[in-house]
């Protein structure tokens, strides 16, 4: 299967959607390439990549398809659990630091129940000069409208 591009460019302080895709038997997988350049205020702090994915069975190329995004759940314990939305942030490893100067190739894979699926991307730290990503996925493709 050829990898398909869901997005490629500068992001933003908003989140922006990438390329809806399809889901391949309940999964899919994307190949992350991010650079990061380090032109933050104040000097040496790094970009921070936030993203989150959302899902739909209806036509993923129509306007007007309601897209559903995922929550987590933390067990408070005593039967209380909260499902807050999720927002994923791409960190050095072992930390909260977001991610350094320079080219992080990153992978993540997912299995979900959605016939379709895209990504919400953004900078939460930085601008458009300072983070670009470039996303493909790698087990599912670019999805047809129904007739």
């Amino acid at each position: 299967m050829t990898p398909f591009p869901i997005f490629s460019g500068p992001l933003t302080n908003a989140f922006q959607a990438s390329l809806p895709f399809s889901m391949s038997g309940e999964n899919t997988v994307f190949d992350w390439s991010i650079v990061v350049a380090n032109t933050v205020t104040p000097p040496g702090t790094a970009a921070s990549l936030e993203w989150y994915p959302e899902f739909t069975s209806g036509d993923p190329n129509a306007a007007a398809t309601l897209w559903y995004r995922e929550t987590a759940e933390e067990d408070l314990g005593n039967g209380n659990v909260r499902m807050p939305k999720t927002v994923r942030r791409f960190t050095e490893e072992g930390s909260d630091v977001p991610l350094a100067e320079g080219t992080h190739r990153l992978d993540t894979q997912f299995v979900r129940r959605h016939n379709f699926g895209r990504l919400q991307l953004r900078t939460a730290v930085g601008s458009a000069d300072t983070c670009s990503a470039a996303v493909l996925c790698v087990i599912g493709g670019a999805p047809l409208s129904a007739p």
